[in-house]
């Protein structure tokens, strides 16, 4: 059944779990499994690898997971999906441990939100949703409404559309 080993740590110096194969569904394909513990916030780490391919999972304080590709420093890097239990989901690019590019996020209260982001803030184009089925469609600048797009109401009619400043609606029209 292959080979396991299990073990400890010190300061921060890792200990791999190796277990092979790991799995009897694709016998052409070697794969390899194992798990290191980390330090904090950091918990332990998964990684199944197949054929040079990566996918980790991240485990982090309070229950918060990460699964999806990392960069050599094991930072959230590329697509993944990062969830908080009880707080928020979101699936999306990554960039050096950063929301970054393109996402969906749900929080717990009902609001969603799914655009472009920059540096974990919502920056670019958006759809930001509201637990009471209202939603924002515009431009958003360092996580605010900024720029031009419509707020909709629950019953799909536009409540005013214009520009936004800074998360405040400023005119219509371009007449400001």
């Amino acid at each position: 059944m292959g080979t396991k080993y299990n073990g400890g740590w010190t300061k921060t110096v890792t200990v791999w779990y190796f277990v092979k194969p790991w799995s009897d569904k694709l016998p052409s394909v070697k794969h390899t499994v194992y798990r290191r513990p980390t330090v904090s916030p950091l918990t332990h780490i998964e990684q199944a690898a197949s054929n040079g391919l990566a996918t980790k999972t991240l485990h982090f304080e309070k229950g918060v997971t990460y699964v999806g590709q990392v960069n050599e420093k094991n930072q959230k890097h590329g697509y993944g999906k990062l969830v908080s239990p009880g707080k928020m989901e979101y699936s999306g690019q990554f960039c050096n441990d950063e929301i970054h590019g393109f996402g969906k996020m749900k929080h717990a209260n009902g609001t969603k939100y799914e655009g472009e982001y920059k540096h974990n803030l919502m920056d670019g184009r958006g759809i930001l949703t509201y637990s009471n089925h209202q939603e924002y469609r515009g431009e958003f600048k360092q996580g605010l409404r900024h720029g031009k797009g419509v707020y909709w109401n629950s019953d799909g009619t536009a409540r005013h559309g214009g520009t936004y400043k800074n998360d405040e609606y400023m005119c219509c029209c371009g007449l400001c």
